[in-house]
Formats: C-alpha cells, structure tokens, sequence
C-alpha cells in the first residue's frame, strides 16, 4: 500500500509540475515585463514633472512680478506724469525698483514698460527691436494684448511682426523663440484708466538650461503647447518624434505607444500656472536597457528555479509518504477512540434545558467532511464521498477519520451552543425578578386615611409618595420594558420621600423636551442611579446639593442624572461597567457597585451593546450617562 501511494505520487509530481512551470514562466513574463516598463515610464514622469515644476514656477512668479510692478506706487506716478504730458518724466525710482525686481530672476531676459503710445523704460538688455514703441505695436500679439479681456497673456515668437508669424503647430520651427508676457497697466485710482503697459521677456539661455539639465535619453523631445494647441517652447535634439502624439490615449498622461515601427515612452503633465501641456517623447530603445537586462536576468531565474522544482520534485516524492502514512493513522485512532462516546451523546439536533427547541437563535453552523472535499461544484457529492471511503489506502484512511472528527465537532458546536442559551435564559431571569408586596400598599394606603383625618398633611404627601412607588412596581406587566412617564413618576415619587429627609440639602430638577413622545424603556432602573447620586454625592456634601435629571431624544433616547460633588473613582466605574453580554462569565458580580452592574447589565442584555451607562466628571458635578434605544412599543 506504501508502495503504491508513493508511486502515485510521484507520477503526480510531474503532472501537476509540468503546467505550474508553463503558468510560472508565462506569469513572469507577463508581469514582469509591463512592471519593467511602467518603471521606465515613471521615471520619465519624474523627469517630466522635474521640468514642468521649473517651469510653473518661472511663469507662476514672472505672473506675480508683472502684478507687483502694476501696483507699485512708483511705476503708477511714472506713467501718471506720462499721461499727463511729461514726455520723459524722472525714471529713478521706476528704475531702481524694476532693476532691484531683476535681482535673484535669472529667467527674465529684459522689462519693458511703456505709456499708450510712446516707451517709457526698458532695461539694459532689451534691444531696439522689442523696447521701442513703433516696433511693440507692429507685433503679431500687440493687438490681442490691447484688446483681450484677461488681465494678460503668454505670447510665443515674441519678436515676430504680423506679417510674418503663424500658429505654430509642430516641431519644425526654429527651435530659438522669445516668449513674453504683456499686460495692460490701469489706475489704480478708478482701475479703468489705461495708463500703458508692461512686456517681460523670458531669457532664452535659462529655458535652454532647463532642457539640458534632462539627462534623459540622447534624443527626448520635450514640447509644451498652450490651451490652443500652439507650440510655445521645445528643446532642440536634432530629431522630432512629436508625430509619436498621434498615438497618445487621450486620458492617460504616460503610455508606451508604437508609431512607425518604433516604440515611444510618452509623458504628459500639465502646468498649472498656465494650464500648458509638456510632452516628453523618447525613443523606448535609448532607456530601455534597464527592462531588456530584467527579461535577462529573469530567465536565469526562471532556469534556476526549474532546477530547484527536480531536485525538490525527487526528494519530495521519496519522504512525503512516510509523513502522511503517520499522520493518517493518528487520525484513524482518534476516529475510533471517540466514536463510542459520540453514538451516546445528545441528539444532534439540539434541545434546551427544558427539552424544548431554542427559540429566536439560529442554529449554529455545520461542517461536513462532503463540503470540504473540494470548493468546485460537484455532480454528485454522495458518490464522491463514497468513493474515498471505500479507498482502503491512506487516503481513504485520512477521509474516515477526518469524517469522524467533523461530526464529532458538530456535536460538541450544538452543546456548547445549547448551554450558552440556557445561561443566557437564567441570567435574564435572574436579572428580571422582583417582589410584588401587596401588602405593604394595602397597609400604607389604610395609614394614609388615618393622617388625612388627624390633619397631618405632610405625612399623608409622605405616605402618598411612598405609596405610589409601591403601586408602581406592583403593576402587572409581562414585558421587561415600561412607559418612560410611568418610571419618571416613579423617580419623582422617591424624590419627593427624600426631600422631606434631606429638607433643604436637596433639590432636584427635570428638564424634558416638550414634545416628548411616548417611549419605553427598561423597568425600574432610573431609581437606582437618582439614588445612588444622593447616597455618594449629596449625602456627603455639608450644604446639600441639587439632583438635574436631563433627557435628550435623538437618534437614541440619551438621559443624565447629574449630583453635586466628584467624590468617584472614574477608573473604577468604568471596570464596573465593562459588560459583554457574550461573555461567558454571565452571572459574575463585583461586591461593590452591584446596584449599578446590574442596571447596566440588564441594558445590554435586553437593548443591545451599543446602549449602557456612562460616568463623567463635568466641573463640580458627576454625570451618569445613559443610552437607550427609542422604542415606541413594549415588545
């Protein structure tokens, strides 16, 4: 039998070897391979992000230096005196403030700031053919700067005149371009006087700088266009791939894409400043050496492991039957070791203490040995079954006695749950019990008659009290909740009894909203608590105190019962009240604070968790919280 297991097994080996190594090779390619590729991608992402933020900051603060020399008081009496009619009015200032603003800006080649028809200033690097005002206002964006509703623009080939420019559309322009940015200068006195306008140049050289500081690929081309598809700036490499764009998916920003024959790795991120798009584009074969030693290096690994897998596959197939042999018999034994006690243990189906059937509970799951066989579905599970019980070798073995086990755990899975229930049932009962004194009611009401004829009406107000709270707990109600007037009427009653006692040491306050719909909550456990304030808080103060009993209705039913002084231990209390109704220690009580356990307890048991008492110390006050669930009805 040894013998032939062993054989099986490895004939198996091989079997199932054979298409886990085609799975792991062909896995490897296929997750590898794209892994390798999206590095590449992401670290030309990087690349491109490296330049994009440059160039977000150089457009986003050359924006800001146009809004300050706007503003400056300076620039705005300059071109004041200008409008006024001085020709050339004193420039010291305007030229020491705009020359103080070049200071530390390396990416601004040149500032031109003139009035509305004639210039006013430029720096030292702007030459005749962008400073002087006859050639500004023969440029091809002049009149789109003057005309154009946003406060300014970004414009490309700056030094180009309206005859000769065009919407650049590709690559293969000049490579140099003078970008600017003009914008209007208004009053500031009314913000609707032209006073003439301000051109910031971009240095070339610097946009240059930032092209080679890529160190990515030999050839990458890095374009931006603006909103209108126009090309505002490129670096200069010498081949264009910009028709590589054709193949760009629209809603990804790095993608792998193949145009004529080649493979491209395409970066897009967009520059918020100005909402450009920069492309970068390169040849997939100048960086993807990294992916092509990758592939390499896994098929070494993918030999190496195949190696491993024969030499594990035999030595395998030589020591796991002896294992499994052990292991079989072991369970085999347990099998027949409790399969007499099993025969003789409760019925299956499970039944209280009582012998009649749980009710309100699910029946606790079942495991079958059928079930665990396999996860797929099967034709006929009974045939199946049936087929490993008959094997007489070590399978067949390992099948009875796991079987065995199985419904032996089923069994020992119902009694537990059956002994849960019935404690459950007796801690409740416990918890709910009460004494019913009717002879206490009958005798207090006769002794109220007797005061009222003697004329003592304060002790008939005491008798009356007390009596109500006797006739209170002695109405007959099968259910463990109550209506919320009837326990505050309780409450009130007791107050009332120990306002007599304490006479000016204690006051008590209700504060309920005025709507407040008829609930029900559980039976007598307001009491206690109002008591329990008075007992360890009033009780302890000199001059007394005040007992405020708040309600709030919400998505739950929230009361506070809140007493003078802050004589409790919080730490304590909160051990106290640390209650899981699945715990199994049910009926486990502390000595001290069981009034208040069993309040809380009793809660959780009929409400749920998620309700209980709560203690807090707020300023001079301790304040029981109390969490309900807004139940309309008794059951």
């Amino acid at each position: 039998m040894k013998k032939n297991f062993q054989t099986r097994l490895f004939a198996a080996f091989f079997l199932i070897a054979i298409p886990v190594i085609a799975v792991v090779i062909v896995g490897f390619l296929a997750i590898l391979v794209p892994h390798a590729n999206d590095t590449i991608l992401k670290n030309q992402e990087t690349e491109a992000n490296n330049i994009g933020t440059q160039l977000d900051y150089v457009f986003k603060d050359v924006e800001n230096l146009s809004r300050e020399i706007l503003y400056n008081s300076s620039v705005q009496s300059y071109l004041k005196k200008s409008l006024k009619g001085e020709t050339y009015p004193s420039d010291t200032d305007t030229a020491y403030y705009i020359n103080n603003s070049l200071s530390g800006r390396e990416y601004i080649h040149s500032i031109v700031i003139t009035g509305t028809d004639h210039t006013l200033f430029s720096t030292e690097l702007a030459d005749t053919d962008i400073s002087t005002f006859h050639n500004i206002e023969h440029k091809w964006w002049f009149n789109q700067m003057v005309s154009g509703v946003a406060p300014f623009g970004w414009y490309c080939h700056a030094a180009l005149d309206r005859g000769n420019y065009y919407p650049v559309r590709n690559n293969t322009s000049q490579k140099v371009n003078d970008i600017v940015l003009a914008r209007p200068i208004y009053s500031m006195d009314d913000y609707q006087t032209r006073l003439g306008y301000v051109m910031i140049y971009l240095d070339n050289d610097y946009l240059n700088s930032i092209w080679e500081s890529c160190d990515w690929g030999s050839t990458a081309n890095i374009l931006v266009y603006n909103s209108s598809g126009d090309l505002m700036m490129c670096n200069s490499k010498g081949t264009d791939y910009e028709s590589a764009l054709k193949q760009l998916d629209s809603e990804n920003k790095n993608q792998l894409v193949r145009y004529d024959g080649e493979n491209y790795l395409v970066s897009r991120k967009t520059i918020p400043t100005t909402d450009y798009q920069l492309y970068m584009i390169t040849p997939y074969k100048e960086v993807g050496e990294s992916s092509r030693l990758l592939q390499i290096e896994m098929w070494v690994l993918i030999a190496a492991v195949l190696l491993i897998m024969i030499f594990i596959g035999q030595f395998s197939s030589r020591n796991m039957a002896q294992p499994i042999i052990q292991l079989s018999r072991a369970m085999d034994a347990s099998y027949h070791e409790t399969a007499e006690s099993s025969a003789n243990s409760a019925d299956p189906q499970g039944t209280g203490a009582d012998g009649s059937s749980p009710t309100d509970s699910p029946a606790p799951e079942t495991f079958s040995a059928k079930n665990i066989l396999t996860e797929a579905p099967v034709a006929d599970l009974a045939a199946l079954s049936d087929l490993y019980r008959s094997r007489t070798d070590e399978i067949g073995q390992m099948y009875r006695s796991y079987e065995g086990l199985l419904n032996r755990l089923n069994l020992l899975i119902k009694e537990i749950y059956l002994k849960d229930l019935e404690k459950k049932d007796a801690e409740l009962a416990l918890l709910q019990s009460q004494i019913s004194p009717h002879f206490l009611y009958n005798t207090l009401d006769s002794i109220n008659w007797i005061a009222l004829e003697h004329g003592e009406d304060e002790i008939s107000d005491m008798i009356t009290a007390l009596s109500d709270t006797f006739r209170l707990s002695l109405m007959k109600n099968n259910s463990s909740f109550t209506e919320f007037s009837q326990e505050l009427q309780y409450v009130k009653s007791y107050l009332i009894l120990q306002k007599f006692r304490y006479e000016d040491r204690l006051n008590y306050t209700f504060d309920l909203p005025a709507d407040l719909p008829e609930l029900y909550i559980p039976r007598f456990f307001l009491q206690p608590i109002v008591e329990n304030g008075i007992k360890h808080g009033i009780d302890r103060l000199e001059g007394g105190g005040t007992i405020a009993i708040r309600v709030f209705l919400g998505r739950d039913l929230h009361l506070t019962v809140s007493n003078d002084g802050t004589c409790i231990d919080l730490k304590k209390m909160e051990r106290l009240l640390d209650y899981d109704p699945d715990d199994p220690n049910l009926l486990t009580f502390e000595l001290d604070g069981y009034g208040i356990q069993n309040i809380n307890r009793r809660i959780r048991i009929l409400c749920g968790r998620a309700y209980g008492l709560s203690y807090s110390v707020q300023g001079s006050q301790t304040v029981c919280h109390i969490t309900l669930p807004v139940k309309t009805t008794p059951v």
